[in-house]
């Protein structure tokens, strides 16, 4: 539409076309998000973190034991070490 608006310019096809990109923009920016947010992740949403969840649960409890360790091996080392 903008390009017909070169080759015969008017307002309607200008309004036309700079709608038609304001139309394509809010339905990118605003309602696909909200679609994607309201239909596939919430009704979802633990399904699909749970794996991420158990992964960083895991690493969180490998990080405890290791520093309890570190811990233990330093109060063994004695105040010089």
């Amino acid at each position: 539409m903008l390009a017909l608006n070169f080759v015969r310019p008017n307002l309607k096809t200008f309004a036309a076309g700079a709608g038609g990109y304001v139309a394509l923009w809010l339905i990118g920016i605003v309602v696909a998000p909200y679609c994607v947010q309201k239909f596939i992740v919430q009704p979802n949403e633990l399904a699909l973190e749970t794996p991420y969840l158990s992964i960083q649960l895991t690493i969180r409890d490998n990080l405890t034991i290791w520093m309890q360790f570190r811990n233990v091996l330093r109060r063994l080392a004695g105040p010089d070490a």
